[in-house]
């Protein structure tokens, strides 16, 4: 195989800037809850040079050991609903 001097740099070799977007922790807590593709989609929207899939991204996120874990979500309940809860279950503290 021959190599070209001035070869082009590829799409998909990433430099220091890429991983420090993908692991800012400011981004992953944005892309909670997205789909892998849907990550990949949001890296070449801000880096359109640069080609990432889905794949890719999962084997970035394994060679990392990078695991998300389920987010809680707590629902903030109103006065009303607190009432109704308390009525029907008085002895069931309603401060969800």
């Amino acid at each position: 195989m021959v190599k070209r001097e001035n070869a082009p740099e590829r799409k998909t070799k990433f430099s220091q800037i890429h991983y420090d977007y993908i692991f800012d922790q400011g981004v992953m807590d944005m892309q909670v809850g997205k789909s892998l593709a849907m990550r990949a989609a949001d890296f070449m929207r801000v880096f359109p040079a640069k080609k990432m899939s889905s794949s890719r991204l999962q084997r970035i996120y394994k060679e990392k050991k990078i695991r998300f874990k389920k987010v809680k979500i707590t629902k903030i309940l109103t006065t009303r609903q607190r009432l109704k809860i308390k009525r029907y279950v008085p002895n069931v503290q309603a401060d969800v």
